[in-house]
């Protein structure tokens, strides 16, 4: 029992004064978002990705309306045409909308894979001088603001980094 309740006042005494923690590092929140859309260099790549997707928009409106001028034809040939040919041209017009579907997909994930590809190169090429910044100000942890619910507007660095970025990459 003696020894109980001496154990009892040390965990007692441990919980106690085991108050606030205090850390030496500066935890700070970036939105990596607004780094790209408002960064020189983030709007670079921005703006070649438009243009890549506009050009494959273009090129699938253009295969849409063919497409759909088949079909129209197809439908106008229906009751003058015979019934196997107007099945063969309906299988062909199928096969033409397959490729299109599969050329719609691979241009799909062509550019997904381009715009992770620029991205990729974008985070990387700002890295070292986000951590030259980091060292500069004494921060030990940098997060993203999307995974913070609620933060002071002190310690959001979007703009130095944006201004930092646009000094360093020009």
């Amino acid at each position: 029992m003696k020894y109980f309740s001496k154990i009892s006042f040390i965990i007692l005494f441990i919980f106690l004064y085991s108050g606030k923690v205090y850390s030496d590092g500066k935890i700070v929140y970036i939105n990596l978002e607004t780094v790209l859309q408002e960064s020189n260099y983030g709007k670079k790549i921005i703006e070649q990705l438009n243009i890549v997707n506009l050009n494959n928009l273009d090129s699938l409106k253009k295969i849409e309306s063919n497409l759909s001028s088949q079909e129209d034809e197809i439908k106008k040939k229906q009751k003058i045409i015979s019934k196997d040919e107007y099945s063969k041209e309906l299988n062909k017009l199928k096969l033409n909308i397959k490729k299109y579907r599969d050329q719609k997909n691979s241009m799909v994930s062509e550019f997904n894979k381009l715009k992770q590809d620029q991205l990729d190169i974008f985070f990387n090429k700002i890295n070292p001088y986000v951590q030259k910044y980091m060292d500069n100000n004494s921060i030990s942890i940098l997060l993203d603001s999307k995974k913070i619910y609620i933060g002071r507007s002190e310690n959001d660095v979007t703009k130095d980094i944006i201004d930092l970025i646009n000094n360093k990459l020009k």
